[in-house]
């Protein structure tokens, strides 16, 4: 090797990890630039349903939604798949509400029975990642508002409510059931001792809905 290409080469491997963080950045990068089509595909999925006239009325909601793919919300197919294992706990929890509705509303009975779980924060339970917690996490650990809904979601499944007449309302800072009851459409709510009507306050600010029944977004033409 002549002495001038010698001099051209990098005088230490220093150079190497240099290439490997710049490749690596790169991956970072790639992944940053998927994740945000993914969000303006999913923004756009109302906008688009919307300029085509492809929303449907929602059963339980009674507003126009889009229907989409649930993969698109990663925390509600990681639930599905987690709770399949389940605990004796949450079992006795079921068989105590079975036992003790009789003829009482299984709607209030669950929305009582679930705000009695105490509260923790994500970022005291999980050191603040959006976790979804399984309704026998739920009951072990205590939960946010998203988990209460999820578990209230779960006991009333139990009791033989159809998922097609219950959706979970996501909106951006708070998580509530909402079932399709005798009384209309029925929001139970960790934030209230007692169920109340669906109104044009939480559909304003709705941004998803799921349930087994499937996965809606609002769409944009909506109030």
């Amino acid at each position: 090797m002549s002495q001038k290409l010698r001099k051209n080469l990098p005088a230490s491997p220093s150079f190497y990890p240099k290439r490997i963080g710049w490749v690596t950045n790169m991956k970072q990068f790639c992944s940053s630039c998927s994740l945000i089509v993914g969000l303006l595909l999913f923004t756009a999925t109302g906008s688009f349903a919307a300029h085509k006239g492809g929303g449907d009325r929602d059963p339980v909601l009674g507003i126009e939604m889009a229907r989409f793919s649930d993969t698109i919300v990663p925390e509600w197919r990681s639930f599905t798949v987690r709770r399949r294992t389940g605990s004796h706990a949450w079992s006795a929890f079921v068989s105590r509400l079975r036992l003790d509705l009789g003829h009482e509303n299984p709607v209030e009975k669950v929305n009582h029975a679930v705000n009695g779980v105490r509260y923790v924060s994500d970022a005291a339970n999980w050191r603040g990642a959006k976790y979804w917690e399984t309704p026998s996490e739920f009951l072990k650990r205590g939960g946010d508002c998203k988990d209460y809904a999820l578990a209230k979601y779960s006991a009333l499944r139990a009791l033989g409510v159809p998922a097609g007449s219950m959706r979970i309302l996501v909106l951006p800072d708070h998580a509530v059931l909402v079932v399709n009851s005798t009384n209309g459409p029925t929001v139970l709510d960790n934030q209230r001792e007692s169920t109340y009507p669906l109104d044009q306050g939480l559909l304003s600010r709705a941004v998803y809905a799921v349930s087994d029944a499937g996965a809606w977004i609002k769409l944009r033409t909506n109030p």
